[in-house]
């Protein structure tokens, strides 16, 4: 059988490759041979420069002892008992000190003693008249004995260079020499002593550091003049004789001296003394790097030969899955293979992201419809914080930073094309304000907005926001919205009212006018009786204690309230569907209760009449029944809670209450009281004093002229202003708002 033939995809693909592993090696290889010898090379001289620190220092250390021991002869007495020298005891004595410090320091040879005032010069083991020691007993090379003199006297500190020694009796050695100036009391110069090191001895410093590098040193002085050369050749020693060649080496551009030799120098900071080392470059370290180089060299090249053989063999493997699946493409596409690969896999690609793009638009419908239905739970109380919201929320990007929240009702008195974009459009805009969520209603005639803004936020900025959001939209799209405005309210479990507010204000476009931004705070209501809430109470009650007569009895009157007592519609709506929160919250079963409550809400902002809100309430009240299970039954609440109800009810409207004192009073701690509650009433119990107190709170404020300050005391606050804040954050409003709203007309 005859093989397939390989087209210029394999080849262009090998080639590739091929490069790909060539272009890589290639800068390995120049990188490698470039640095590893510059690291090297840096290496070394780091390990040189530390070398000569530590050999700097131990020459400070030698000099130190020196100058110790000059201090330890001047304290002495030695140097007054020599003025008697015709007393050879005394002068053996001080023969005797020179010796033992001589003995003790293995880094010079000899110490001299130099008296001049009584013009002798003394060492470990003879002493001689200066003149006699000068001109036949110590000989420097190239120093004439007043030279010698001098340096024996000198009266500062002073270094004689490397020279060679003639001393009787001795043979010829390399020395270098310190002399060190004594004083008396009285500040007076009593004599040098004078510290003899054997050249040898600071060449072995040099050495033992810096022999494996075959190194030249130098030792400077303060002048860089040269004190003694380790190692060095005539035109080097000549070439650091020069002052202006030795101040190049030190500064900081000078690395190699005629590409022959690496500098490396140090200064003393102590005794000013200069350490210069000269690295030859072509000693045997730096050629073996060389040789190194030259062996990577070739395995990169004969790594580069095998990564091309493998390559070629690998292509023929992996070029078949290309094969396999140019097949399975004409598979899903239905159509023959071509001698293009890569166009037959992109058709099949193309018509794979045809179907993506599909399921997509179905996933983000459904993410839409679980948006809605979240929000639409918000809007029907169903969450107790935001906290609990943005939790539930969370994978949706539904979120609320601020805790004020409201809620506003628009219409477009005219279908635009795109309705979807419009209502994006509208969400983009009032987005750059404040945090905006929105929804349809079922008709898809109304567009529902919850916002989230600071507490500082007024209403007069959300007017003026929403005003020029109305002009935009009918500059640009000629589109005519009118918008309510709901309550602005810090609890989330009232957004089913503020909902109703901003659909109440915007009936009232009926007055304003279309195109208008209505506050439901606009809206004068004045209804001849008030809000009904004893029958709420009394409701409250009979679903606590599960008396099913009791219950209908009530939600009749309450019907009939809304029936005779001719109220806004707005507070017609809120009290029908306070109704059905009431009993939805008491009921055992609480699947679909939320999605119940929903469903009202909407229907109950739709509906525009009270004979309606009536019939839809009397037909929700037959479709009832309280039995065992829909209510919870006494084997679910014990005997105990009924007693704390009743004590609750008693006695939180005290100002003195306390939770503590009330589980006290029925023998439990606070925690465990807490959690029982919490356990048969499904609510915190701190939660429900709130509820009760604010409770009777409306209902003096509905039925009574008292001022605030009283209301407060009589609801269990001490501070008015505690109260105020209170009732807002339950109510939305403050509580003389809420008498204007809900008290009857005079």
């Amino acid at each position: 059988m005859k093989k397939p033939q390989q087209g210029k995809q394999f080849f262009r693909s090998l080639g590739s490759y091929l490069l790909i592993v060539f272009i890589p090696l290639s800068i390995i290889c120049a990188f490698y041979i470039m640095h590893f010898y510059k690291a090297f090379r840096n290496e070394i001289l780091t390990n040189v420069n530390k070398d000569l620190i530590n050999i700097s220092t131990r020459i400070d250390t030698e000099l130190s002892i020196f100058q110790n021991t000059a201090h330890q002869i001047e304290a002495s007495n030695q140097l007054g008992a020599l003025s008697h020298e015709d007393d050879p005891v005394k002068i053996n004595s001080a023969k005797s000190m020179l010796s033992n410090f001589s003995a003790t320091n293995a880094f010079i040879s000899e110490i001299f003693l130099t008296i001049p005032e009584m013009n002798y010069v003394l060492n470990s083991s003879t002493s001689n008249r200066i003149s006699y020691f000068t001109e036949w007993y110590y000989e420097l090379e190239g120093l004439s004995p007043q030279q010698v003199k001098d340096f024996f006297t000198s009266a500062t500190p002073k270094i004689l260079p490397s020279l060679t020694l003639h001393q009787f009796m001795f043979p010829e050695e390399k020395i270098l020499l310190f002399s060190y100036p004594i004083y008396t009391d009285y500040l007076k110069q009593a004599g040098n002593v004078v510290f003899q090191v054997p050249l040898p001895n600071m060449e072995q410093l040099f050495n033992d550091k810096l022999g494996s590098y075959s190194a030249v040193s130098f030792l400077l002085d303060q002048k860089l003049g040269v004190i003694t050369a380790v190692n060095a050749s005539p035109d080097l020693y000549d070439w650091a004789s020069d002052p202006q060649n030795l101040s190049e080496a030190f500064s900081d551009q000078f690395h190699s001296l005629e590409n022959r030799y690496f500098v490396c120098s140090f200064t003393s900071p102590e005794s000013g003394l200069s350490c210069l080392t000269l690295i030859p470059q072509n000693q045997d370290t730096f050629s073996q790097i060389t040789q190194l180089n030259l062996l990577f060299f070739i395995s990169i090249l004969a790594a580069s030969a095998v990564s091309m053989i493998v390559i070629v063999y690998a292509m023929r493997f992996n070029y078949f899955p290309l094969r396999r699946l140019q097949d399975k493409a004409g598979q899903l596409t239905n159509l023959e293979r071509t001698k293009d690969e890569l166009s037959d896999i992109e058709d099949a690609l193309e018509l794979l992201n045809g179907r993506s793009l599909h399921l997509q638009k179905r996933l983000e419908s459904t993410a839409t419809s679980v948006k809605s239905a979240r929000l639409q739970k918000l809007l029907a109380d169903g969450y107790q914080s935001i906290q609990d919201f943005n939790m539930d929320c969370q994978e949706l990007n539904l979120h609320f930073s601020h805790s004020r929240l409201f809620v506003t009702t628009s219409i477009v008195h005219r279908d635009p094309c795109d309705t979807e974009a419009i209502l994006q459009e509208i969400k983009d805009f009032l987005s750059g304000s404040f945090e905006t969520y929105y929804l349809r209603t079922v008709d898809g005639k109304k567009l529902i907005m919850v916002h989230s803004v600071p507490e500082t936020t007024a209403p007069e900025t959300i007017t003026d926001i929403y005003g020029k959001m109305h002009a935009c939209f009918m500059d640009q799209h000629a589109l005519l919205i009118t918008t309510g405005i709901g309550t602005m309210t810090d609890d989330i479990t009232q957004m089913s009212q503020s909902y109703l507010n901003s659909c109440t204000a915007l009936d009232y476009r009926f007055v304003k006018g279309n195109g208008q931004v209505i506050h439901f705070e606009e809206i004068s209501l004045n209804p001849n009786a008030g809000y009904p809430l004893e029958l709420f109470e009394k409701c409250r009650n009979a679903l606590r204690t599960n008396h099913s007569v009791r219950i209908q009895n009530c939600i009749t009157q309450i019907i009939d309230s809304v029936k005779t007592n001719n109220y806004p519609l707005a507070i017609a709506r809120g009290i029908c569907f306070d109704l059905v929160n009431l009993v939805t919250s008491y009921r055992g079963d609480q699947s679909g209760s939320h999605s119940l409550l929903q469903q009202n809400l909407f229907i109950f902002s739709e509906i525009e009449t009270i004979q309606d809100l009536v019939s839809y309430l009397t037909k929700w009240q037959q479709e009832l029944s309280f039995n065992d299970a829909a209510l919870p039954s006494q084997k679910r609440r014990p005997a105990e809670i009924a007693e704390i109800l009743s004590y609750l009810d008693e006695n939180c409207l005290s100002c003195e209450f306390s939770l503590s004192e009330t589980a006290e009073h029925f023998n439990m701690p606070l925690p465990k009281f807490s959690q029982f509650f919490k356990e048969q009433m499904q609510q915190d119990a701190l939660k429900y004093t709130i509820r009760v107190r604010m409770d009777k709170a409306a209902q003096l404020l509905t039925n009574t002229s008292q001022n605030v300050d009283a209301i407060a005391q009589q609801t269990g606050y001490y501070n008015s202003s505690s109260f105020i804040r209170r009732f807002k954050q339950v109510y939305g409003i403050t509580p003389n708002e809420y008498r204007k709203i809900h008290r009857p007309g005079p």
